[in-house]
């Protein structure tokens, strides 16, 4: 959970690889880890486990150092009983840093498997999770980001669709304004037409009548 809300969060979790001192990693581990780099930060550490002390001294170093999670790696085999040395278990219990065991082969079973935030079998498995974590987590959130895009792009379109609906009844508005407008203008012209010519009917009306007037006095 920690890799993830830190990958989802577009940052990248830092990482630390202790491997035991000889340790081998083989060919499947190390194509996940270099898979999971692009998005994980990995610092790789060498440590003998069979020295109990030495290595509890490096695991309290490492707990300091503001590592995200720290994994512990080594095969199967001869000194893996180590790893269940009381005194590195306390440590392992007291640590604040979440750290994961990558050790010893399919089916062999010790009770360090029992206190790890997580605990995955098989080193090869270890590297093999970092990958598949990487890639899911990306994944998702290339989806989501699909549907968040797909989802503005419905917005955006509801909003050009509101927007031209607007503008028509708009339009229709200022159509019927202008039809209503025009129809006020031709009555106006009309009734000053109309006035217009009823002024000068009765000036006509009133110099006829003037005419009139001035012959009768004659």
């Amino acid at each position: 959970s920690i890799l993830e809300s830190l990958l989802y969060q577009d940052k990248r979790p830092k990482v630390a690889l202790i491997y035991a001192e000889s340790s081998i990693t083989n060919e499947d581990f190390e194509k996940g880890v270099q898979a999971a780099r692009t998005h994980i930060d990995f610092t790789e550490y060498r440590e003998s486990f069979a020295r109990t002390k030495a290595f509890c001294q490096k695991l309290r170093q490492l707990d300091t150092m503001s590592f995200d999670v720290i994994a512990i790696i080594r095969g199967g085999g001869a000194g893996l009983e180590a790893l269940d040395e009381v005194e590195l278990l306390e440590t392992l219990v007291n640590m604040n840093t979440a750290w994961m065991y990558g050790a010893g082969h399919e089916g062999e079973k010790l009770f360090i498997l029992n206190i790890a935030d997580k605990a995955i079998a098989i080193p090869h498995a270890l590297g093999t999770y970092f990958r598949d974590i990487t890639d899911g987590v990306v994944q998702k959130r290339n989806n989501s980001r699909a549907a968040l895009v797909k989802e503005v792009e419905g917005q955006f379109k509801k909003q050009i669709e509101d927007s031209n609906k607007k503008n028509q009844e708009l339009a229709k508005q200022l159509e019927a304004a202008t039809k209503k407008h025009n129809e006020q203008v031709q009555a106006l012209t009309k009734a000053q037409a109309e006035a217009t010519k009823q002024h000068k009917e009765q000036i006509e009306a009133m110099q006829k009548q003037i005419e009139i007037g001035r012959a009768s006095c004659r």
